[in-house]
């Protein structure tokens, strides 16, 4: 079960088969004829003698019917021309049952290479459909820090440590969506940025990197609204809000804005 993982996740499913192919090609021996290898004329031959020796025997009795008896040697002399001469018909097939045994040659070399063209073609669509989907799924991680399902890797022909690596790259561009969507703590915001992410209160203190105090407190209602709309951001049309060490003025235009998009939110999926 895990080697056909393996096979579906890096792809080259057609491999083995070409391989294999291509060998039969280049060690296909060249075409040479032996009689008493043709299984053809050994039937002809089989024929041909029993038809031979009935001729002989029937050719010796009436030679002998007409000279008084079957030991004279007339009666065998013609006899044996009469053998020879259907034995003389076999010779000449041997051309025909060569040709035939040539062709048979030929249309099985031109098996193999039909063989080789149809696997080989299967193998392009299949890595072409392999680079289609890793371009689409690493677009997607890309632009978004989507987390793909193993199907989905398989699919793409990416391996985990691949997707993770721009997952990783997505996170640093973007640490505040990747703290809103539970991809990373607060403690590794604060690691990447030297800041505490917007919503969050350290411990301790009136207010992180990311908040702020004053007149009016950006309490987790707030923090909530604004995970709730950085979340949708992308289906609204709108940037991710950034709100950070804002004074009380600026707190009633930001929560204003945050108000006014909640509201966009909310008419735009119906809430």
């Amino acid at each position: 079960m895990a080697e056909e993982k393996k096979k579906q996740l890096y792809g080259g499913s057609y491999d083995e088969q070409i391989r294999d192919t291509a060998q039969q090609i280049q060690n296909r021996p060249g075409f040479s004829y032996d009689l008493d290898g043709d299984a053809l004329y050994q039937q002809y031959k089989d024929r041909y003698t029993q038809n031979a020796k009935l001729g002989m025997k029937d050719t010796m009795g009436q030679a002998a019917a007409l000279t008084g008896g079957y030991g004279n040697s007339y009666a065998q002399g013609v006899g044996q021309q009469r053998y020879d001469e259907t034995m003389r018909g076999l010779t000449d097939m041997i051309p025909t049952l060569e040709q035939s045994a040539y062709q048979r040659w030929r249309d099985q070399g031109t098996d193999l290479q039909n063989r080789y063209s149809m696997l080989s073609s299967m193998a392009a669509t299949e890595q072409a459909t392999g680079q289609q989907n890793y371009a689409q799924l690493a677009q997607l991680i890309g632009s978004s820090g989507y987390k793909p399902t193993e199907e989905e890797l398989a699919n793409a022909g990416m391996s985990a440590d691949q997707a993770n690596a721009m997952l990783q790259m997505w996170i640093a561009s973007n640490p505040q969506l990747a703290y809103n969507n539970g991809q990373i703590s607060a403690e590794d915001f604060y690691k990447m940025t030297g800041q505490y992410p917007i919503g969050y209160t350290a411990p301790g203190g009136g207010g992180g990197g990311g908040g702020y105090t004053g007149g009016g407190r950006y309490d987790e209602e707030t923090a909530k609204l604004q995970r709730a709309i950085n979340q949708n951001a992308k289906a609204l049309g709108i940037k991710p809000v950034q709100v950070t060490g804002i004074a009380n003025e600026e707190t009633d235009a930001a929560a204003q804005k945050l108000y006014e998009y909640n509201q966009r939110m909310k008419a735009h999926y119906g809430g």
